[in-house]
């Protein structure tokens, strides 16, 4: 699979010396009109944007999982819990 900028790369290309319009680069290339639009504007593809999303979950196991943590700061090396599995 191609990245991002490849893609782009290679619809700017196919937009200045193929097929000539942003519509025939997208039918060519099986992308959305958007995509060749966006490519031929901007040459580095935009960043995504992360969403933060609440921990429901974790959130009742949270203040149990804090204090295993802190309680391992304080603990000597050896009686640390490692995260490894015992194998």
């Amino acid at each position: 699979m191609e990245c991002q900028g490849e893609l782009y790369e290679q619809i700017r290309r196919e937009y200045e010396f193929g097929v000539g319009s942003v519509i025939g680069v997208a039918r060519k290339l099986g992308r959305a009109s958007a995509h060749g639009a966006e490519a031929v504007r901007n040459a580095v593809p935009a960043q995504r944007k992360k969403t933060e999303r609440p921990a429901v979950k974790m959130a009742a196991a949270a203040a149990l999982v804090d204090a295993i943590l802190e309680s391992d700061r304080k603990a000597p090396r050896k009686q640390r819990h490692s995260g490894a599995a015992d194998l």
